[in-house]
């Protein structure tokens, strides 16, 4: 109910007479003033008419408004968390050990692609994670979360099928299985607490308490001489209700609004999957031991102000996370690239190493192998990786631990400094410079990668609009309405890459300026650095538009399975030609992707060198494409 509040004089004593008191008398209004517990307060009477009343704090505002923190609360107490990490103590070395390679297999793929499960270290993985399935599929209590886990689990049984396999094929099988398994116990469960979390931030309707309604709007104090109250201060925030509008959060967060809005989409608006189920796992990956941590209001509160300390130029940003594509790349690049983001190479480990799972254990500082599935590979500068190597090339990092989060870059020098600068420290300027040249270098192969991307995009969907229109012309009107729909969007995207473009030429631009003055070549490259971060936020929005105008969107996880197919090594198909897969690794092919996808002319030339039938050569090539579709050999 709305009514108009003109300015008016209130006589209080009159109140103390009145049916607008809600005390128990006077004695009990005077020990509410004592402790400053007596709300003026405001009702609509009949006809609109306002009227103004004293009542106890706990009357004024009626019942407690639903919290953020209140509702999430409940959601976690019907939906308990589920705590995949075990007590691991009581088992013996062998199969902590066994354990640890499904642990680390399931944080990073590539490396579960190059490891294998014995006949006893699968027995003791396939246990292990039966009993955890049991144990969390009694744990869910929702039906359709517990659907949706059973499908994920045989849709992985479907792909992998390591008992149809034998040899090195079914020990690799083995491990992908096992892996897969233990990563969909973490997805589920950052599912759940994902759901409890988007449904918490819908506001709840409050309580309508009891008539008159009253809306409080300061606190009174005084003193009472006999029957007469005498009024010494009033506050309008001790004692005051809020309407919480859109236009007062707009007042208070309007600045980094639209940003938390993108990312609660990304987290809680995800695509349906084939069956119509609504909760897939997020884009980015949920902990939930980490974010229940998180979720309390004194931690909210203090992100809150680091958020606005970082806005006002006060307390720079430190979460700086990357993933490294250090995929394919000898020892020297890969621990460049690697130093180039602030991380550093604590051991170097070949992935053909009977004890590469215990090399890496005992490079680890601090860090339990399971915590590593939630992180999905991503470092920050300071972080310590072991670097898992095949034949010279480099297939992926293991983090062994954890930085300080320390800064990429030194901080710029104070105002006012001495700027007689030294070689040694032009030296270092002069190398950050070609670094930042570098970065800006990456930033404009990007654009011109996204260029051509755009430009295939677009012929293919000048083709799909040819065909909407063709179906147009037979009477289908609903495909003319989304052809209209298509063609605004590719009009935004379009000017979405000139704000790109416009965005590197300034980045190119500000590079210029900071080679003129050294003395700024700091602040300079940190702007640099802001806008290759926007410029990489513009192209993974740019790729997940695309995704949805042409619905080509994949599941992840038939893109880890491919990833792990195309990534296994060329053994598990030649499999005792020892000759021929010498002459493939030095003609530079060491997966089954790269066997596959060999020329003939290439395939003659390396049977050729290792003195093996061309026929013999080309059924194993078949088997690699077989191997590739996921078809049984």
């Amino acid at each position: 109910m709305l009514g108009d509040v003109r300015a008016q004089t209130v006589e209080l004593n009159e109140i103390l007479r009145g049916d607008s008191f809600h005390f128990d008398g006077v004695e009990a209004f005077q020990r509410a003033l004592r402790q400053r517990d007596v709300c003026l307060a405001l009702s609509i009477g009949e006809g609109g008419v306002i009227l103004t009343h004293l009542a106890p704090r706990s009357r004024a505002f009626g019942p407690s408004d639903p919290t953020f923190m209140s509702v999430l609360a409940q959601c976690r107490q019907t939906r308990p968390p589920f705590d995949i990490k075990d007590d691991l103590t009581s088992r013996s070395e062998a199969e902590r050990a066994t354990l640890d390679k499904v642990f680390y297999g399931a944080a990073y793929s590539r490396m579960a692609a190059t490891q294998r499960l014995n006949s006893r270290e699968q027995q003791i993985a396939r246990a292990y994670n039966n009993d955890l399935v049991k144990r969390y599929r009694s744990h869910l209590n929702d039906e359709a979360e517990a659907a949706q886990f059973d499908r994920k689990i045989a849709e992985i049984d479907e792909q992998i099928r390591p008992e149809e396999a034998d040899g090195e094929v079914r020990e690799t099988r083995f491990m992908m299985r096992e892996a897969l398994v233990y990563r969909a116990v973490q997805e589920t469960e950052a599912e759940r607490l994902r759901r409890c979390l988007c449904d918490a931030l819908i506001p709840r309707c409050p309580e309508p308490g009891e008539r008159p309604y009253l809306v409080p709007i300061a606190c009174v104090e005084g003193s009472m001489e006999g029957n007469t109250f005498f009024l010494s201060d009033i506050c309008v925030w001790c004692c005051r209700k809020q309407a919480m509008s859109w236009r007062m959060v707009q007042y208070y967060i309007s600045e980094t609004r639209d940003r938390i809005a993108g990312q609660l989409r990304e987290l809680c608006c995800p695509e349906e999957d084939a069956g119509g189920v609504d909760f897939q796992r997020p884009n980015d990956f949920v902990a939930v031991a980490e974010l229940d941590r998180r979720l309390t209001p004194e931690r909210v509160w203090r992100d809150v102000e680091r958020g606005a300390r970082i806005l006002t130029g006060r307390n720079p940003p430190s979460d700086y996370a990357v993933q490294p594509d250090i995929g394919n790349l000898g020892l020297d690049q890969a621990r460049a690239e690697l130093a180039g983001n602030g991380i550093e190479v604590a051991e170097t480990i070949d992935a053909g190493d009977a004890d590469v799972i215990a090399k890496i254990r005992g490079a680890t500082v601090g860090l339990d192998a399971r915590d590593l599935v939630a992180d999905r590979g991503e470092l920050m500068p300071g972080d310590k990786v072991a670097l898992i190597m095949q034949e010279g090339v480099a297939i992926d990092y293991v983090k062994v631990e954890t930085g300080g989060g320390k800064f990429i870059f030194e901080r710029p020098a104070a105002r006012g400094a001495d700027v007689n600068l030294s070689e040694e420290v032009l030296a270092q300027a002069i190398a950050l410079d070609e670094r930042l040249s570098g970065r800006i270098s990456e930033a404009e192969t990007a654009a011109s990668d996204l260029d051509s991307e755009w430009s295939a995009a677009s012929a293919r969907r000048n083709a799909e609009l040819a065909a909407l229109t063709a179906e147009a012309e037979r009477g289908l009107d609903a495909v003319r309405t989304e052809h209209a729909a298509l063609s605004g969007q590719v009009e935004a995207l379009r000017g979405e890459l000139q704000l790109l473009e416009s965005g590197r030429q300034t980045a190119q631009t500000q590079n210029e300026a900071a080679r003129a003055d050294l003395r700024q070549i700091e602040a300079d490259r940190q702007t640099a650095l802001t806008q290759i971060g926007t410029a990489r936020a513009d192209l993974a929005a740019f790729e997940r538009e695309q995704r949805v105008l042409l619905d080509q969107t994949a599941q992840e996880r038939d893109t880890i399975l491919t990833s792990l197919r195309r990534e296994m090594p060329v053994s598990a198909v030649a499999g005792e030609e020892t000759n021929f897969i010498a002459a493939l690794t030095r003609s530079g092919v060491t997966n089954v992707a790269g066997f596959a996808e060999m020329s003939d002319t290439q395939l003659r030339e390396v049977a050729g060198r290792a003195g093996l039938n061309l026929n013999t050569a080309r059924r194993l090539q078949r088997e690699a494409a077989v191997m590739l579709e996921g078809r049984p050999r």
